[in-house]
């Protein structure tokens, strides 16, 4: 019995019978193709047809409405263009004389009709459907973007602010959409030091999505200013620092120590522990000077030895300075040619006194009103003491800031020397040798 099963496995005609059923079958469904094809053509035409407009009469109709120009009828006297099917005649608008044409020919010309009303429909209503798509899709992300915008956008309240200073200190930067690329950048030095008291403030509608998007404490400021690239000494730049000043005015109302810096400070080290070595000053302020006081010592500069001009990119203002920063703003809006920096200086020498013997090197400013010290210029580096003289690596130590200062080509100029550096955040590992450690590899946050 096992024998017989294994010779008839084995027997030649089971596969010319597998391949007869199979050919069979393929011929089958070819039949049924051949003869299925003028059966749905005959049911169409007798039966669903005569409950349809003709298609063909109203292409014709929409030809004529172009030309302006009837098409022949039967018996017309307008010469056929040689060459052209009647297709091609009837689709491109040309005259057709419809009594020349077989059946055969009116019915392609038909099946065309068909298919163009088809396509034209068919594209109608795909069109009106990705309308209402796109529609839906807007106002999805509207209603998202304006939930996440609130979420974010703090309201400058003291119980808000407050909740995000930490032991009364706040940082502050403010960027329009030009800069977002320097605000993120500045963002993520600041959670790489582990330093969550901070805002941004949002110069236009653009750059407050993006933070808000991201996360980022930030607060509307509606400056009404340009998005784009403010442009150093420009009249939209001298409109910024003023926006700048009337922040700090705001946070000291609010009772917090702030401490404002511009959008290319990059911050290396959180300084508040430097900071709180020196409660009794109301304000300290970066400089220009270029050769340190002090060495390497972590201590304010000596003044007026350290006498260059006072950089007001990276300052701290205490409460008691108030006043001070009200007359600085009253100053700066009552003539729009005054800088910014320039009057700072101006109204922090005025009657200045200097203290030889204090041993925190601070000295009193504003008459004598307020007591101000210079910040240690190879700890709070300008763009030349960093980039140029590279301070920090002769003295050996590691800066609190670094303000891309002392270059001459603009915004692309202060990215580049970050990048060089090794300072920015956005696929700079192009810019640096693989060996060399990069800001993303000591832990930047995307």
């Amino acid at each position: 019995m096992k024998q017989s099963k294994q010779q008839l496995e084995r027997s030649p005609f089971r596969g010319l019978a597998v391949g007869i059923i199979a050919a069979t079958g393929l011929l089958l469904l070819f039949l049924l193709y051949l003869l299925g094809r003028p059966l749905y053509w005959k049911f169409y035409a007798e039966v669903i047809h005569r409950y349809e407009a003709d298609p063909v009469l109203a292409l014709i109709r929409e030809l004529e409405q172009e030309s302006g120009q009837p098409l022949a009828a039967a018996g017309g006297n307008r010469k056929v263009e040689p060459g052209a099917s009647p297709q091609q005649q009837l689709v491109t608008g040309k005259h057709v004389d419809l009594s020349k044409l077989t059946l055969e020919q009116l019915e392609r010309l038909k099946e065309k009709a068909r298919e163009k009303q088809w396509e034209d429909e068919w594209w109608k209503l795909y069109q009106k459907k990705e309308d209402e798509r796109r529609v839906k899709m807007a106002a999805s992300h509207r209603s998202k973007e304006k939930s996440t915008i609130s979420m974010f956008n703090i309201t400058l309240t003291r119980e808000n602010v407050h909740r995000v200073a930490k032991d009364g200190y706040l940082f502050v930067t403010w960027a329009n959409h030009h800069y977002t690329d320097f605000a993120l950048t500045w963002v993520q030095h600041m959670r790489m030091q582990n330093i969550t008291n901070f805002m941004v403030g949002a110069m236009d509608d653009r750059i407050l999505a993006s933070m808000a998007r991201r996360s980022i404490p930030t607060f509307s400021m509606q400056s009404g200013l340009t998005t784009g690239d403010f442009g150093w000494g420009s009249p939209t730049f001298a409109k910024m620092g003023r926006k700048k000043i009337n922040l700090v005015a705001m946070f000291l109302k609010l009772d917090v120590q702030v401490v404002i810096s511009d959008v290319d400070v990059m911050w290396l080290r959180d300084p508040v522990p430097f900071f709180k070595r020196f409660t009794d000053a109301d304000v300290l302020t970066s400089t220009d000077h270029l050769t340190p006081t002090v060495g390497a010592r972590e201590e304010l500069e000596k003044y007026p030895e350290a006498g260059s001009a006072f950089n007001i990119g990276i300052m701290l203002f205490r409460k008691k300075a108030l006043p001070f920063v009200e007359e600085w703003i009253h100053i700066i809006e009552s003539d729009d040619k005054i800088w910014d920096q320039n009057a700072f200086n101006d109204l922090a020498r005025k009657g200045q006194q200097i203290l030889p013997d204090d041993p925190n090197h601070f000295f009193k400013g504003d008459e004598g009103k307020l007591l101000m010290g210079v910040l240690p210029l190879a700890y709070f580096a300008s763009g030349h003491v960093y980039f140029t003289q590279r301070m920090h690596t002769t003295l050996g130590i590691q800066p609190y800031a670094v303000h891309a200062t002392f270059q001459f080509s603009g915004t692309p100029g202060k990215k580049n020397r970050f990048r060089e550096a090794g300072l920015w955040a956005e696929q700079f590992e192009y810019f640096r040798p693989k060996s060399e450690q990069s800001l993303r590899g000591r832990g930047a946050c995307s």
